[in-house]
């Protein structure tokens, strides 16, 4: 049994031989033509890798730049209408004390003119009061005087009458000279 297996075995051996005489030459070129492709495409592997690897940190420093750019713009627009909201908080406060001083000039205005008024007003009603305590007076003695007379004289109804109608007719400053009787009958 030993010769068939041997057999077998040289056998084979001359096979890969034969094989390698027929196509030896054609799968080395095949295999090195295998190998180069094998190699280019691990090239362009790698530069595709290497072009996504600068694309994407391209990308993400454009993405990076972006939000920089809008977080300053952001920033910028928030100080500025806090700025906004500032001058506008300065210019009420201002416009409030404009008003408040105003709003007290007026009152002052206002108080003074009243205080005024009231004087004048007391001044006034002083005047009429010392006006009329004088007609009072003076008629309270054109009275006396006309009650001492009719007293003494024993006037009748008429001539009082006409002495008071010459009484108001005085005090109010007409006078129309209505003669009166200055001597009346006395009773004796």
């Amino acid at each position: 049994m030993d010769n068939p297996q041997k057999n077998s075995l040289e056998s084979m051996g001359n096979i890969e031989q034969i094989r390698e005489l027929l196509f030896g030459s054609q799968l080395h070129s095949i295999t090195t033509a295998i190998d180069e492709l094998n190699h280019r495409f691990d090239q362009l592997q790698e530069n595709v890798e290497t072009s996504l690897m600068l694309i994407q940190d391209e990308l993400n420093q454009r993405v990076k730049d972006d939000i920089a750019g809008m977080q300053k713009r952001l920033k910028q627009f928030h100080t500025q209408r806090q700025e906004e909201m500032n001058d506008m908080h300065d210019q009420a406060v201002k416009l409030e004390r404009r008003m408040q001083t105003a709003m007290e000039v007026r009152s002052q205005e206002i108080e003074d003119t009243i205080e005024a008024g009231k004087v004048t007003s007391r001044r006034e009603l002083d005047a009429i009061k010392t006006a009329l305590d004088g007609v009072h007076k003076e008629m309270m003695d054109q009275l006396q005087v006309l009650h001492e007379d009719i007293n003494e004289r024993q006037l009748s109804k008429e001539n009082v009458s006409e002495m008071l109608m010459n009484m108001a007719l005085q005090i109010k400053g007409v006078s129309l000279d209505i003669p009166t009787q200055e001597t009346l009958p006395s009773n004796e």
